[in-house]
């Protein structure tokens, strides 16, 4: 076990706080920490953008991070694995996760205390249907085993929770089957936000899919991605059908003093844009489908010492395409420096986990450099989302301006947490 004071913040670098770190080396000092601690959480790799894993006192999970079992169909694992590292141990077996994220450097206890989603949430739900049972050890600091048959309302009620009702030890999650590590994506440009909107509804039977919007044009204008994996019969013949990695990825070494001004986004976007329409299907490795930003290691200290904040929701169905509308319009208005906007479908949420995030309907995150602008507009974002039954992520919250439903009273709990409460 070793302690260290430092300061830490999410992928977001803001809020900063101090806080005392506690790294395990085994479940059994895990034990001991939880019940001679008043008040704690557990941190993962610190990857949630907002302040949903800070508290003056954390406990580090990623040492617990072994393979404890597997089946033909489904691995346990400890909290503290990566997707990442994951991956690497079950793609040479040819199996991979139905459900992931944006990222693979998120550990599994993360990935279901956020009950995180990917681009395929119209089919094949959140992280919460992948996920058969789970090991946590609850504020009296005993292990409890949980899953739909044991334990039910403990089980579901850890899913988007953040923590609050434990710390998650182990998982067992189901696999699924791939003949290659390849995708078939197809690219769609278009030139208004009615456009992209169309898109996504005429390709929602698709597998996979996934929109990029320039909110930095004058004209809002995206491209819509749809994907499915390949199988063999379907790989071109130069490439290999298993591989873990294709290509190099780069690194920030440092944070820059100042965040780009917005023109180098806009540049970007544009560059971007034309090439879209230069390449309209493609095969694409996993790793540039489902992972792109992971291509560019701490790419985050782009944004300078005051961070970025990314504002991340979803509204109902039926009130999708013009909130959708209200918000893009609002944020050009703001101009708050929105440098990235990824809208996705959700299918229908669990009704069975009240802390998920997921309903059905149309959710977009956007990034956007960290300043007075964008502070001020997430406030309004918050009032209007909530007027129309909508939701913000918990995971990715740096910022919070009204009362959220969660109350607890658990030794478990993070800044955010305790804004919840209030």
């Amino acid at each position: 076990m070793k302690t260290t004071i430092k300061n830490i913040s999410g992928w977001g670098n803001y809020p900063v706080v101090k806080a005392t770190v506690i790294r395990p080396d085994s479940v059994e000092e895990l034990l001991q920490i939880v019940k001679e601690t008043p008040s704690l959480l557990a941190r993962g790799n610190g990857r949630s953008y907002g302040d949903s894993s800070l508290h003056h006192t954390v406990v580090d999970i990623t040492g617990l991070n072994k393979i404890l079992n597997e089946t033909d169909n489904t691995i346990e694992v400890q909290c503290g694995i990566t997707i990442e590292e994951l991956l690497v141990h079950i793609v040479p077996q040819k199996k991979f996760l139905a459900v992931t994220p944006g990222i693979k450097s998120i550990t599994i206890g993360g990935a279901i205390a956020s009950d995180v989603h990917g681009k395929n949430h119209l089919h094949e739900g959140s992280f919460f249907n992948i996920t058969q049972s789970l090991q946590l050890i609850n504020d009296g600091g005993n292990l409890v085993n949980c899953s739909r048959n044991q334990n039910q309302e403990l089980f579901l009620k850890v899913f988007g929770s953040m923590g609050l009702h434990g710390i998650i030890v182990s998982a067992t999650i189901k696999l699924m089957d791939i003949e290659t590590t390849w995708f078939g994506e197809n690219q769609f440009v278009a030139d208004s936000f009615e456009e992209i909107f169309q898109l996504m509804e005429k390709h929602r039977l698709a597998p996979f899919m996934v929109s990029w919007l320039d909110l930095l044009n004058k004209q809002t204008r995206g491209v819509v991605k749809t994907g499915n994996w390949m199988d063999i019969n379907a790989l071109p013949k130069d490439k290999v059908p298993v591989t873990l990695n294709v290509g190099q990825t780069k690194s920030i070494p440092f944070t820059f003093l100042f965040a780009p001004p917005a023109w180098v986004f806009k540049w970007y976007n544009k560059k971007y844009f034309a090439t879209a329409k230069q390449k309209t299907s493609s095969s694409l490795h996993f790793n540039d489908f489902f992972y792109p930003l992971d291509k560019i290691k701490n790419w985050n200290r782009i944004f300078g010492p005051k961070g970025l904040l990314q504002y991340h929701f979803v509204l109902p169905l039926v009130s999708s395409k013009t909130g959708m509308e209200h918000v893009i319009s609002r944020v050009k208005k703001s101009n708050a420096i929105c440098t990235l906007a990824v809208m996705k479908r959700f299918g229908k949420g669990n009704a069975e986990t009240p802390h998920s995030f997921p309903i059905e309907g149309y959710h977009m995150a956007l990034d956007f450099i960290n300043n007075k602008k964008a502070i001020a507009m997430i406030g309004e974002l918050d009032i209007y989302i909530k007027s129309l039954g909508g939701k913000v992520y918990k995971t990715k919250d740096a910022l919070s301006f009204l009362p959220k439903p969660i109350v607890s009273s658990s030794k478990f709990d993070s800044l955010q947490n305790k804004r919840y409460a209030s």
